[in-house]
């Protein structure tokens, strides 16, 4: 019992970590480029181009490059210490072909694609 107990605890801070670690910044990170873009964007008379906002990777390649080193140590993490043998569902798999994805779409700038998996990650724990 203990030792189910002490699975999902592990699970609990995997979900902690790449929420608050991984989505929470990645999120921000996006509005705040989208708001900026907005802002470049506008016409002299307050209104904005019709235009859709791309987001890439030059416009903060910096936290954007830590980002993916936070995804990385949570994808080790789950990968190494968590396990779902005890559990009622397996989750395990599913957990990290999400995380796969999503780092699959941050190295091609697919931003929606990436925090859609990665949400999809967080909802599976």
């Amino acid at each position: 019992m203990l030792r189910k107990i002490r699975r999902g605890i592990r699970w609990i801070f995997a979900l902690d970590a790449l929420q608050m670690q991984v989505i929470r910044p990645l999120s921000l990170l996006l509005d705040e480029i989208k708001r900026l873009e907005r802002k470049r964007l506008r016409n002299g008379d307050g209104t904005f181009t019709k235009d859709k906002i791309v987001i890439q990777r030059s416009a903060a390649p910096h936290l954007i490059a830590a980002i993916e080193k936070s995804l990385q140590e949570v994808r080790t993490k789950i990968h190494e210490r968590c396990r779902d043998n005890d559990l009622a569902r397996p989750i395990k798999k599913r957990v990290e072909l999400y995380l796969e994805v999503a780092q699959e779409a941050m190295a091609a700038d697919d931003w929606g694609l990436a925090k859609t998996n990665l949400q999809n990650a967080s909802r599976c724990m």
